[in-house]
Parts: structure tokens; C-alpha cells; sequence
């Protein structure tokens, strides 16, 4: 009895939350009175029933509206090249677009890219270059567009993707570049050792706390201090001993190292 209730209330039919099996007649009766929307509504809301078998019925309805929602039915049931081969004999190629984007198959969408070369839609290449961006290579898409005289069609695509290029790559660079706490540190080291100078330009102060200490002139050493350089004894000038004391005449060393003689010693006249 349920066929002669009213179109306005056959929503009822597909019983709450979907969980019972509808009537397969229900859709065939949106389907005779051309109520394309409504049928468009119960497949979104309701999926119980052979959605296969009405898409199949409606590829070939006279009607465009009914071979879309044909279309529809197999691209949510992922039936991608069925649903993009019917977008594409009614020139619905928008709907083909999508359900290519949607499909994310490369090859899919190389083959649509090429479709619209051939058919010389260089707006519709343009367009699916710009909605499966994600899902194209570059050089394919450079390809084409060489091989067609499709150069202005494709620039937007080529811009698009070398701006994307070029911010991955300055996110690849901050990550991997070293901490600066890092680079601090190895700085203040090598001005460390800069300002030790080496440790050949100077000799090292240990009282008072360490330091630096101009090399002292040959043979005028500090009081108290002892000569570690060895310019004393290398440069030394002629006559002159250690410590400000006087040579003795023909080469005699003093005893001591000193200028006096040692107690007991006199020395010759």
C-alpha cells in the first residue's frame, strides 16, 4: 500500500537510521516522476539498498540530471574511470574533474590531462592542472603543455609549484641547521685560545690571578722572575752575563755563574 501514499511523504519509507532494507521501487518512483533531487537526497541519506544496479538503469536515461547522479553513484562507490567515462560522453567536465581529484590515482588524472588536449580544452587542462595540483607531476604537466602549445595554460601550475618547492626548502633548512647556542659556544672557544695568542707571543703570568706577560727584552730579566723563553741565552750580547754581570776577559767563567769570585778564590792578576 505504501505506492500510493504521497511523494511528499515517501521519505518515510527508508525507516530510521537507515538499518532496514528500503523497497527497491521507491527510487524508481523518484526516477518516473523526474524527481531528480529527491533522488539525489536519498542516496546521500540513505545507502541501503543496489545502488549498482540504479546507477547501471540510470546511464542511459534521456534525461542529463539522471546519467550525473549515475555518475555519482559509481564515484562514491570508487568506480573512478566508470564515473569519469560518463562525465566525460555528456561534457560534464567538471564532475570529471573532481571525481579525479578525488581518486588521488596519478594515472587517472594523466589520462584526463591528456583527454583535454586532445578535445583542444586547453580552459578545462588548465583547470584540472590547478584542482589535482597535488596529484601531478611537474614534468608531466610540462610535457603536455610543450607538446600542445599549452604554455600559458600551464605557468599558473609551474609558479605554483616552484613556490611550494621553495618554502619546503627553507622549512628543511631551519630544521636541520645547527642550535646557535652552539655556534656561541664554539666561538667564545676560539677566541679563547685567540686571546692566549697562540701561546708563542707571550709568556703566562701565575701570580696575581694569572695573565699576560710581554716577552721579556734578551738580557733584562724581572727581578725574581726566571727566563723560560731561552732569548737570554740565544741572543745574549757579547760581555755581558746573566743577571747584568760582566764577562770575564778571555773567556773565563766565573764561578757560580756570578761576577764575584767564590770565597777562598782569588782572582789572578
Amino acid at each position: 500500500m505504501y505506492l500510493f501514499i504521497s511523494l511528499k511523504y515517501r521519505q518515510f519509507l527508508y525507516l530510521d537510521q537507515n538499518l532496514i532494507c528500503i523497497s527497491p521501487s521507491l527510487p524508481q518512483l523518484y526516477v518516473e516522476d523526474e524527481d531528480y533531487e529527491s533522488l539525489r537526497q536519498s542516496i546521500d541519506d540513505y545507502n541501503n539498498f543496489n545502488m549498482i544496479g540504479l546507477a547501471t538503469k540510470l546511464a542511459t536515461h534521456e534525461l542529463l540530471e539522471f546519467r550525473r547522479i549515475s555518475a555519482y553513484v559509481y564515484r562514491c562507490h570508487k568506480k573512478w574511470s566508470k564515473s569519469i567515462e560518463l562525465s566525460k560522453n555528456d561534457r560534464m567536465y567538471k564532475d570529471a574533474i573532481d571525481t579525479a581529484n578525488e581518486s588521488a590515482d596519478a594515472a587517472i588524472i594523466e589520462d584526463l590531462l591528456r583527454f583535454f588536449c586532445k578535445k583542444d580544452e586547453k580552459e578545462c587542462f588548465c583547470a584540472a592542472l590547478y584542482t589535482c595540483y597535488s596529484h601531478i607531476s611537474p614534468d608531466v604537466a610540462l610535457e603536455l603543455g610543450w607538446l600542445h602549445g599549452y604554455h600559458n595554460f600551464i605557468m599558473p601550475f609551474l609558479i605554483q609549484n616552484l613556490r611550494h618547492t621553495h618554502v619546503r626548502l627553507n622549512e628543511l633548512e631551519t630544521r636541520t641547521e645547527p642550535p646557535k647556542e652552539e655556534g656561541a659556544n664554539q666561538d667564545n672557544i676560539a677566541g679563547t685560545y685567540g686571546n692566549l695568542g697562540g701561546f708563542n707571543n707571550g709568556m703566562l703570568m701565575l701570580e696575581n690571578g694569572g695573565g699576560m706577560m710581554p716577552p721579556p727584552m734578551p738580557g733584562n730579566v724581572a727581578p725574581g722572575m726566571v727566563d723560560m723563553s731561552g732569548f737570554a741565552s740565544a741572543q745574549m750580547t757579547p760581555g755581558m752575563v746573566p743577571n747584568g754581570g760582566l764577562m770575564p776577559p778571555n773567556g773565563g767563567m766565573m764561578p757560580n755563574g756570578g761576577g764575584m769570585p767564590a770565597p777562598g778564590i782569588m782572582p789572578t792578576m
